[in-house]
C-alpha cells in the first residue's frame, strides 16, 4: 500500500527482537520429521506455511526515527545532545520488553526509518505505528513537541498521522523527559515507556477502528496504574522506574489487542 513506509536496505537495526531469538527462529523446516513419509511432511509443511503466513498477517510494525536535533540545549539537568544510534537502539529495545511483558511482542516489530523517508508520509500511515524520537528542552508549552509524548490519531480512518510539512505529529521528546529527572531518574528508561505508551495508543487505535469501526473507543486509562494511563494522573507513579506497575496493559485491552491480531490473521 502506498501509505506503508519503507525500511532503508542497509539499516542494521530495522528490526529489534526482544525475545532475543532472531526471524530466522520463524522459519520452518523439516527437522523432527524424519519418521514420516514424504508425503506426511509435505502436507505438515504446508500448514504449517499458512500458519507462518498468518502470523506474518498478524504482525504490526512499528516505525521509529531519530529525529533529536544536533546540537545542545541547556536545561536543569545540564545539557541534551543528539541521540546517538546506540542509546536509540537501547530505548527501542526497553520498549520491547515492555511489549514482551505484556506478551504481545510476537505481534510487533520495530522498524527504523530516515527522517527523509518519513517527511514523505504527510498523508500518515495506515495501519503501521510511528514515533519519532525528538529533543526539545524544558516545558515548551508553545513549542512543537509540548508533551512527554504524542500520538496523533488523525481523521479517524487508522492512519497514524506522522508528519505535517513542518513538525513531526506522533513523538516521543526526549528533551523533555531528561528535563524532568525527578520523574525520569533515567532518561533512556522514560523515553523507552514513553514510546511503548504511545505505541499502545496506536495499537489500541488500529484494533477499535477494525473491530468497530470505533477509531477513538480508547483514551487514557486512569483508574489503576497502566501502560495507557495519563502521565498526569494523579495515580500515576513517579519516579519511573524498570518494572514498575505502570507497565502493565489493563486485561481488558490486552484482550482486545489479541482479538486485533487473530482478525488480522484471517483477512486475505
Amino acid at each position: 500500500p502506498p501509505n506503508r513506509m519503507k525500511a532503508p536496505q542497509m539499516d542494521p537495526i530495522k528490526f529489534i527482537d526482544p525475545t532475543g531469538m532472531s526471524s530466522e527462529a520463524y522459519s520452518f523446516g523439516t527437522g523432527g520429521f524424519h519418521e514420516k513419509d514424504a508425503e506426511e511432511i509435505s502436507e505438515e509443511n504446508r500448514q504449517k506455511s499458512k500458519e507462518k503466513e498468518k502470523e506474518k498477517k498478524a504482525e504490526v510494525k512499528l516505525y521509529y526515527t531519530n529525529a533529536t536535533t544536533e546540537g545542545t540545549y541547556t536545561t536543569r539537568t545540564g545539557a541534551i545532545k543528539k541521540l546517538t544510534a546506540k542509546e536509540v537502539v537501547k530505548i527501542v529495545a526497553k520498549a520491547g520488553r515492555i511489549m514482551q511483558k505484556n506478551g504481545i511482542d510476537k505481534n510487533i516489530s520495530f522498524v527504523q526509518v530516515s527522517q527523509k523517508e518519513v517527511k514523505t508520509h504527510t498523508s500518515g500511515c495506515i495501519g503501521c505505528g510511528f514515533v519519532a524520537l525528538v529533543t526539545e528542552a524544558g516545558i515548551p508549552l508553545n513549542g512543537s513537541y509540548p508533551a512527554f509524548g504524542n500520538t496523533d490519531r488523525g481523521l479517524g480512518n487508522g492512519s497514524v498521522g506522522v508528519y505535517d510539512g513542518k513538525h513531526f505529529s506522533s513523538y516521543v521528546n526526549y528533551g523533555r523527559i531528561a528535563d524532568e529527572s525527578s520523574k525520569f531518574p533515567d532518561a533512556i528508561y522514560g523515553a523507552a515507556f514513553s514510546m511503548a505508551h504511545e505505541y499502545l495508543h496506536q495499537l489500541l487505535y488500529f484494533a477499535s477502528t477494525a473491530l468497530d469501526n470505533s477509531p477513538f473507543k480508547f483514551g487514557h486509562d486512569d483508574t489503576q496504574p497502566n501502560l495507557n494511563m495519563d502521565g498526569q494522573a494523579t495515580g500515576f507513579i513517579y519516579p519511573l522506574k524498570p518494572g514498575n506497575s505502570n507497565e502493565i496493559i489493563l486485561p481488558s485491552q490486552k484482550a482486545y489487542l489479541l482479538r486485533y491480531f487473530e482478525y488480522l490473521k484471517q483477512q486475505p
